[in-house]
């Protein structure tokens, strides 16, 4: 699992790397450089958002759970089960 990670982040270096190099050779490392912190910005901010939407969606079915759930019959089963052993 840490050699795949590893590799991953080698594989992501290089091509970053890569493309700054190439980038610097034409005189446009600022377009590269802001396109790099515009898609890292908007990755954070989609994570951002869709944590929001899912913790939002969590706390609202935690709040509009039924205070009781009914037993199934395999529950009631044993409910019967324990109450003749009592």
């Amino acid at each position: 699992m840490v050699l795949a990670v590893l590799l991953v982040a080698f594989m992501l270096f290089t091509s970053v790397w890569t493309n700054l190099l190439w980038y610097r050779s034409v005189d446009f490392a600022s377009v590269y450089t802001t396109e790099l912190w515009a898609k890292i910005l908007l990755f954070i901010g989609s994570g951002a958002l869709m944590a929001l939407l899912v913790g939002a969606n969590v706390v609202i079915a935690y709040r509009l759970r039924p205070a009781y759930r009914p037993l199934s019959v395999e529950q009631q089963g044993l409910e019967r089960y324990r109450a003749v052993i009592d």
